[in-house]
């Protein structure tokens, strides 16, 4: 049988999702089966996004996906401390390796100087009125999707106020 390969590309070159399969092909040829295995779960994770009925018609952001990959980081981390019993310590360390590995793939979070003049730049198109407070919040986690969400909050609230 043979294969064709096919390239798309998107508009966002960037995303995770569009860079995966090469990521897997690489961990499979260097024998990385820890690293395959984060691999393949953020594959399954974005697919499970992707086909859930209420993600019917979206399509999956740069900002969904540090949001999936952070609840995969969530959960291996609970993993290794659920299992932390002395008696699955191979599991333990598997499950920290892996949250390591998904943590490559998530960028730092945006600094409160980064935020603060994000909310200055949004200020000279939007009226600063506590009424916009969603709005602000919006548009500086669109601009900063690595941008804490609770952090954007209280800057945003402090600013208003």
């Amino acid at each position: 049988m043979r294969y064709i390969k096919i390239y798309v590309y998107k508009n966002n070159k960037n995303m995770i999702k569009d860079n995966l399969g090469v990521l897997i092909l690489s961990a499979m040829k260097s024998g990385e089966k820890v690293r395959l295995k984060a691999l393949r779960a953020i594959k399954t994770a974005f697919m499970e996004w992707e086909t859930a009925k209420v993600n019917i018609g979206k399509e999956l952001t740069e900002q969904t996906e540090f949001s999936i990959i952070k609840k995969l980081i969530a959960s291996y981390e609970d993993t290794a401390i659920q299992c932390n019993d002395g008696k699955h310590e191979d599991l333990v360390n598997e499950s920290k390796e892996i949250a390591q590995i998904l943590s490559e793939f998530i960028p730092q979070a945006a600094s409160e100087d980064e935020i603060t003049n994000t909310f200055i730049e949004i200020a000279k198109d939007i009226e600063p009125i506590k009424k916009n407070m969603g709005t602000f919040v919006k548009r500086i986690k669109e601009i900063l999707p690595n941008a804490d969400g609770k952090t954007v909050s209280q800057i945003v609230m402090k600013k208003l106020t």
